[in-house]
This record gives structure tokens, sequence and C-alpha cells, in this order.
């Protein structure tokens, strides 16, 4: 999910959730959330941002996780 940060600096807060842990619902303004097969597929613009930071070798869960 990724939420508007509440600093107003114009930056994000990513959390990438396994399923195994319950969610806190967040104050800030929710900006996306979507599953894995989301943010493979997604033409949203958050995924598709997401996804252009993929660097060789590396998988959509991976990146997930680097940014959270």
């Amino acid at each position: 999910r990724q939420v508007k940060d509440r600093d107003d600096d114009g930056c994000s807060i990513w959390t990438a959730y396994d399923g195994d842990k319950d969610i806190k619902i967040s104050e800030n303004t929710l900006e996306w959330v979507g599953d894995i097969l989301d943010l493979e597929f997604s033409q949203h613009i958050i995924p598709r941002y997401i996804r252009s930071m993929l660097k060789e070798g590396q998988n959509l869960e991976e990146l997930a996780l680097s940014l959270s």
C-alpha cells in the first residue's frame, strides 16, 4: 500500500505485507493498494512507477519489500 506522508513534502510511505501480520489502518491518505498481481499488471501510475524501478535480476516482490 502507498499512503501520502503527513509531512506534505511530496513523498509517500510504501508498505508491503506478506499476509502473516495484521494490517493497521493508516490515518494518512491512501494513494494505492494492491497485491503482487496488481503490482505486476496494473496500469495505474503508482504500480507503473514501482515497476520502472526494477533492477536487472530483481523481482517485484524483492523490490516491494526493499521499498517498505
